[in-house]
């Protein structure tokens, strides 16, 4: 419900009320347009009762006491011979009807019946205001001058004639609604409301506004002053009412239909109050009547029009609302960043990755994703508030609008991110953040931008701390064309079993056990290393494609090396596959291979005792025959709880413990306790990276059985 602002206290509201209605129904009843019917001068639009009816609708019970005073006192001042009781008469069976219908709807719909009056139970209340209230306004009269004695200046208003008289008394009270509404409600909006500038922005933005809306509200203007000078020919004004007609239906389907209302009130006024010769055409009570219907008629389609116009607007801002958010994160999306960036016209964008959480995807879905990114954009907002916005853009990143200093908010940004603990199913995950940002204007196309930031991202691995893209553009075309061409070349040389297979020996005190076999891609003529080629691998799911091809040209590779034992690499995403171990036992049967000949190293990954087709995968390859060895132990979180529920049969000690193993006591410590547990668990410990004899030494006394190390032999073409 709307509240008079501007105004302190009860009483001195109440008062500025009472006068300015006053003076509004004084000077309403005073322009009110009338014709001459049987020698009785009766109104054809009463302003008085608009306005009335639309300050009860704004104000609800407040204004029945200011009204009620207001309407008896002009009555009482502007009627010559009229005593106060007749006065008060007139005004009781005014606003009687419209007391009764706001208690009802208060009792009904509580205390804000009023709340939403154009878009909430619409019909009930505009029936109730706009024709019921005057058929018992109008029936008060009747009734009242038939009990009392009525003075002749009152006369018209409690006068009963005859049928058609009294439907033109009622139409009259009608039509003042459906009609003159829309423009009372924006002028008290304006009046007792202190957002006047957004009430008069409603009506007419100029930066929304084209040449075309600009002709129709001149062609309306136009129609205004024809009406305006029309009296003398009342045929020109029934010509010109065909044409108005369709104008502003025009109007509130194509432009403002707020603003075409409002014009809408003033046509038919102007019409009305200066056009007298045109209206004595019809002053028979019949005749009128039937004229005035067409007016209310039209009058409650094009207000019908308004109103269904005004709640397609609505949905449409709600759905473009919705386009702007994903439904996951509830985040704004790339169309909302997009949106951002074109208003600022330049700002700074964060790009933040996070890749490392593919596998727990691929297990979890995108649940996992989603999580952390609510995770992620709650914690920024709660330390930055609105200096960055978070926009989710689909994928395994955020993007961040920077405002204010770039640089060290960035860095604190990234600081927050390395110090955030987010726990997934009571694990927690070891995120891996990389954030590239660069500054952008209103011209540069933000979708290449963006991909120039995830470039960035990928080819700086290596670099932790946030990184500028400013000083760098001139060069990312260029290297993102290459990585595009690294891309093709590398799914073709899986595809074409490009693929060189290198081995290095792993030994124990006195023989060569078993070799460790190393791939290598052949693009144009030359190597490419795994460091190269594995990102592209991983990035792009490339993996079971390319575990399969090395493990396949491997078989076929052991029979040409009667007797060697391999251990192959297989990366935690081909184990995710289902099925993958029936192809690698269907290879090894293909090339009469021992299983017993095979090792397969899982290297260190967080999501692989989560995953069911994981678990199946490495348990039936066991039960096969195939051994199993766990990949750089001693790194990460996870590995005591994967040697406890994987079965492997060897442990293989990550190279950070024993490169340093000579004078490093922290890293001896470490290694004699994974002996230790290797042994209770009756595995064999593998140490990798031993570069010289001392090391190998050592590594052999505290438990190791074998070892393996540019010392021991460096990778060689296994096909030589």
């Amino acid at each position: 419900m709307m509240r008079l602002k501007g105004y302190s206290g009860t009483v001195p509201r109440l008062l500025a009320l009472t006068l300015i209605n006053m003076l509004a129904i004084y000077l309403l009843r005073a322009i009110s347009p009338t014709v001459s019917v049987d020698g009785w001068q009766i109104y054809m639009l009463y302003l008085p009762y608009s306005w009335v009816i639309t300050q009860i609708i704004l104000l609800g019970e407040t204004a029945l006491l200011p009204l009620m005073v207001a309407y008896s006192a002009s009555s009482w001042i502007q009627y010559q011979d009229v005593k106060p009781f007749a006065a008060m008469l007139l005004s009781f069976c005014i606003l009687l009807p419209s007391a009764v219908a706001v208690l009802l709807l208060h009792w009904r719909l509580g205390r804000r019946w009023n709340a939403g009056f154009l878009r909430f139970n619409t019909i009930k209340r505009v029936v109730l205001f706009c024709f019921i209230c005057p058929l018992l306004s109008r029936g008060l009269m009747c009734l009242s001058g038939m009990i009392f004695p009525i003075p002749p200046a009152l006369a018209p208003y409690f006068y009963v004639k005859g049928v058609a008289f009294n439907l033109v008394s009622y139409q009259y009270l009608v039509l003042a609604l459906v009609v003159m509404n829309p423009f009372f409600y924006n002028l008290q909006r304006f009046l007792f409301s202190d957002g006047r500038r957004f009430s008069v922005k409603r009506l007419w933005n100029s930066e929304n506004h084209n040449q075309r809306d600009i002709r129709w509200a001149a062609l309306c203007l136009a129609s205004i002053l024809l009406f305006w000078q029309a009296e003398v020919s009342g045929a020109f004004v029934g010509y010109l009412m065909p044409f108005v007609f369709l104008l502003f239906i025009y109007g509130v389907l194509h432009q403002n239909p707020r603003l075409t209302e409002i014009l809408w009130s003033i046509a038919i006024y102007v019409m009305m109050a200066s056009n007298q010769v045109f209206f004595s055409m019809y002053s028979d009570d019949s005749v009128l009547a039937c004229l005035m219907s067409m007016i209310i008629v039209f009058a409650i389609a094009l207000h019908y029009l308004a109103v269904n116009r005004r709640k397609y607007e609505q949905q449409m801002n709600q759905t473009q609302l919705y386009s702007r958010i994903d439904p996951l994160t509830r985040l704004p999306n790339m169309r909302a960043l997009e949106n951002s960036v074109a208003e600022t016209g330049g700002t700074c964008i964060c790009r933040i990755a996070f890749s490392n959480i593919a596998v727990f995807e691929k297990y979890y879905g995108t649940a996992v994703v989603t999580w952390v990114k609510g995770i992620l954009s709650q914690s920024i907002y709660e330390e930055f508030g609105c200096d960055i916005q978070v926009y989710d853009i689909t994928g395994n990143q955020l993007i961040c609008l920077v405002s204010g200093e770039h640089e060290p908010r960035i860095h604190e940004l990234y600081s927050l991110l390395s110090s955030l603990s987010i726990l997934w199913k009571g694990d927690k995950l070891d995120i891996d953040y990389r954030l590239s940002w660069g500054d952008i204007d209103g011209q540069t196309p933000l979708i290449p931008f963006v991909e120039r930031l995830a470039w960035f991202s990928e080819v700086n691995k290596v670099v932790k701390a946030p990184h500028c893209i400013n000083s760098s553009m001139r060069n990312l075309d260029d290297e993102m064309a290459q990585s595009i061409q690294m891309i093709k070349s590398v799914k073709a040389a899986i595809e074409n079993r490009d693929i060189e297979i290198y081995a290095q020996p792993i030994t124990s005190r006195e023989r060569v056990v078993y070799h460790e076999l190393l791939s290598r891609l052949r693009i144009g003529g030359q190597i490419i290393m795994p460091d190269v080629f594995l990102p592209v691998i991983r990035e792009f799911d490339y993996a079971c494609e390319f575990d399969s091809a090395v493990f396949e040209k491997s078989m076929s590779m052991l029979d040409d090396h009667v007797g060697d034992t391999v251990s192959i690499n297989i990366m935690p995403a081909t184990l995710f596959h289902e099925g993958v171990a029936g192809h690698f036992i269907d290879l090894m049967a293909r090339y009469g291979i021992s299983a017993e000949r095979v090792i397969l190293e899982i290297t260190e990954e967080q999501g692989i005792l989560s995953s069911e087709n994981a678990m199946n995968n490495i348990s039936r390859l066991v039960e096969h025959g195939v051994k199993i060895a766990i990949d750089d132990f001693g790194t990460g979180q996870s590995n005591y709880e994967r040697m406890r529920n994987i079965t492997a049969q060897i442990l293989k000690i990550d190279g950070v413990f024993v490169k340093d193993i000579l004078i490093n006591k922290v890293d001896q410590m470490i290694v004699e306790s994974i002996c230790k547990i290797a042994r209770a668990r009756e595995m064999t410990v593998v140490a990798e990276y031993v570069e010289n004899e001392e090391q190998q030494r050592m590594l052999f006394e505290m438990g190791v059985d074998h070892c393996q190390g540019f010392y021991i032999g460096k990778p060689y073409n296994y096909s030589n």
